[in-house]
């Protein structure tokens, strides 16, 4: 008899850090961002698991954050370290995990989530569409990103704090490579129609092909790697 998964929401830092080595076999992060990454990005993500019998076979995190769109404050996640175990590949897992953290975002009334794909090609069966290039200039003062931008993360006190930790880690890290896409984009899914609806003042009827062309015509900076 075939063995059944489970999906499972992982709340504290001692079930989260059950995930470290799928992460370890999927990322080919240096330890010290591991170890950062864990203590602190961890505190207060989401990581949705599949398990089977006991075993974490796949898994994705929800890395939140508070975006402001056109000075407007909107609850969204940045979807990261999506993985699953080598041998269960292909088999539709990830694909669960994603609807599952979809419909629980709605929930949440989050208007759209983000991610940096590697390949936009996995994603866009989805629904996700590309919204804007990465921007590799994470300095720019907030002076500078209000002036230039209608659609960002808000930079509050933990984000400050993680900033300068990030910061701090990178200069550890010396010249090792970054990890990300030679040319890094991110790409947006629309979660809660009604709350998208609201803040674009597009209507709550309009495809979402429509609704993601506004959102790619923003002045959108995204800088954030986590």
């Amino acid at each position: 008899m075939e063995q059944k998964t489970e999906i499972q929401i992982l709340k504290t830092l001692e079930q989260k850090k059950e995930t470290i080595p799928l992460y370890q076999q999927a990322f080919a992060d240096p330890e010290l961002f591991v170890s950062y990454y864990y203590k602190e990005k961890c505190k207060d993500n989401w990581i949705f698991v599949k398990k089977k019998v006991d075993k974490i076979i796949a898994m994705l995190h929800l890395n939140p954050y508070t975006i402001l769109v056109n000075g407007k404050e909107y609850p969204s996640f940045y979807i990261v370290a999506v993985a699953t175990e080598k041998q269960y590949r292909h088999q539709g897992h990830m694909k669960d995990l994603l609807y599952e953290a979809f419909a629980w975002m709605k929930e949440k009334k989050v208007p759209f989530c983000f991610l940096m794909p590697v390949d936009p090609k996995i994603y866009e069966p989805f629904g996700f569409e590309k919204i804007c290039d990465f921007d590799r200039n994470a300095q720019r003062s907030v002076e500078e990103i209000q002036k230039n931008f209608n659609i960002y993360c808000k930079r509050d006190e933990t984000y400050q704090n993680r900033f300068k930790q990030e910061k701090e880690l990178a200069a550890m890290l010396g010249g090792e490579e970054d990890g990300l896409p030679d040319q890094p984009i991110i790409m947006g899914k629309i979660i809660n129609r009604d709350i998208f609806a609201s803040l674009s003042g597009l209507k709550q009827t309009e495809r979402e092909t429509v609704l993601l062309e506004w959102l790619r015509n923003q002045r959108i900076y995204i800088c954030e790697e986590v």
